[in-house]
């Protein structure tokens, strides 16, 4: 009996493992029948959801096509603000997920149950690593590549090391040392920090060899992909996903958008009604988590902006493919204007070939600062340049350029992109008054 509900279990993952290798049309099977599993276990298990299901007027048996997803109501994380915590995950056995917190890059925090398949190797490394499957493809788990990992706590992996922020920070040869000695062949780290080991391994004349790094929860910029890879001499993937899900999706060798992990995922680009968009519309991303039972996210409004397309990549997968465009949520405000990010963001991708990182700062209501983190290229005719562009959707905003050696970070390490520092200013006069 348990030999052949192994043999069941491994069969599944085989499956689950190489979807993403298969035609549109047998992914699309693949979401539709997960989809009916989950919608039917939401109406019968998680309070929030039954609400929804009811005031959209969909019962299960509807779900007769992904085209139904649109008839459900979107959320975010006001959807689950200010509930009791019993009305939105399933009580009905003790959870096995992990309670995680978001970072608070889009100004927000939130604390989700994440999937108890997050917990798997074999499942979460099928996931974060699907590039590097293709050298063992008869391994089904990363254990055997030697990993490190930059973070604020440890990371218990078999086979791995972490290297800590803050000693990155704060006396990088201690981290630099670490690496040299321990040799993994992939390191990963967020964009902006991955960045700053690349340095501080020049600065120090430290070589570290890995085979690949991975860049994950902020922005990698061209110019920093290009010194990274070129200091490291190493391949470099960015990954996309977000604390509530995990990893969402993963470049290929073609480094052209992130193919979603679909056999775990329905990813949308809507407009604000929640309509669905023509292939390689910008648009609002939102998320449905085919596997989290505990905690479910459904048409989840993650923040971002992107576009999608099912268009086969050169690389052979049909699976669709996201180019993350910035976090909708993140904003600053000047004289009752909002400004959001992707629109800095915008402007700013005009010059990622020659700048590094960079992060906008409101000074006051009618100063704001562009600091960043010149590469080789940029030059006074540039940042010219960007302050035109700047003044064009800001005429009555005072915006300076600083050339900084680094940018602030959120307590995780993240950079903070979009910063509002009018109110520690405020309070630091009065305290002065």
């Amino acid at each position: 009996h348990m030999s052949w509900k192994k043999l069941r279990s491994w069969f599944f993952f085989y499956e689950f493992h190489t979807l993403h290798k298969k035609p549109r049309a047998k992914i699309e099977v693949w979401q539709l029948r997960k989809l009916k599993l989950l919608i039917s276990h939401l109406q019968r298990n998680i309070p929030l959801y039954r609400e929804l299901l009811d005031v959209a007027q969909i019962q299960p048996e509807d779900i007769v096509s992904l085209d139904t997803l649109e008839k459900l109501p979107m959320m975010n994380k006001e959807t689950f603000r200010g509930r009791r915590v019993e009305d939105y995950i399933d009580t009905s056995h003790q959870p096995v997920g992990s309670w995680v917190t978001t970072s608070g890059t889009s100004g927000v925090l939130f604390a989700p149950l994440r999937r108890a398949v997050a917990k798997m190797p074999r499942y979460s490394d099928s996931l974060r690593y699907r590039f590097l499957m293709e050298e063992r493809p008869w391994r089904w788990d990363a254990t055997w590549a030697k990993m490190a990992h930059v973070r604020v706590l440890r990371l218990p992996r078999e086979n791995s090391i972490t290297v800590y922020v803050n000693d990155l920070l704060s006396n990088p040869m201690i981290a630099l040392r670490q690496l040299a000695e321990f040799q993994p062949y992939i390191i990963e780290a967020h964009a902006s920090l991955l960045f700053e080991l690349a340095r501080q391994a020049r600065i120090h004349g430290l070589k570290l060899r890995p085979r690949y790094a991975i860049s994950a929860s902020e922005r990698l910029l061209p110019a920093s992909r290009s010194f990274v890879e070129e200091e490291f001499e190493c391949k470099v993937f960015v990954r996309y996903g977000l604390e509530e899900f995990g990893t969402v999706g993963l470049e290929c060798i073609q480094h052209d958008g992130f193919h979603i992990n679909a056999e775990s995922f329905i990813v949308e680009v809507v407009d604000r009604d929640g309509k669905r968009l023509p292939d390689g519309t910008r648009g609002s991303v939102l998320i449905t988590d085919l596997y989290n039972y505990e905690m479910p996210f459904v048409r989840y409004n993650t923040g971002d902006r992107g576009r999608l397309t099912w268009e086969r990549c050169a690389c052979g997968l049909e699976t669709p493919r996201l180019w993350f465009e910035g976090r909708y949520s993140a904003f600053l405000s000047f004289k009752q204007r909002q400004y959001h990010q992707f629109e800095f963001s915008e402007i700013m991708q005009l010059f990622t070939p020659h700048v590094f990182q960079y992060q906008i700062a409101k000074k006051s209501d009618t100063a704001m600062v562009v600091r960043l983190i010149p590469g080789p290229s940029y030059t006074s005719s540039v940042e010219a340049e960007m302050k035109e562009q700047f003044r064009k959707i800001m005429e009555t905003v005072d915006v300076q350029i600083e050339q900084v050696s680094h940018i602030s970070r959120l307590p995780r390490g993240k950079s903070q992109i979009v910063a509002d520092e009018s109110v520690d200013q405020s309070l630091r006069s009065a305290s002065e008054r």
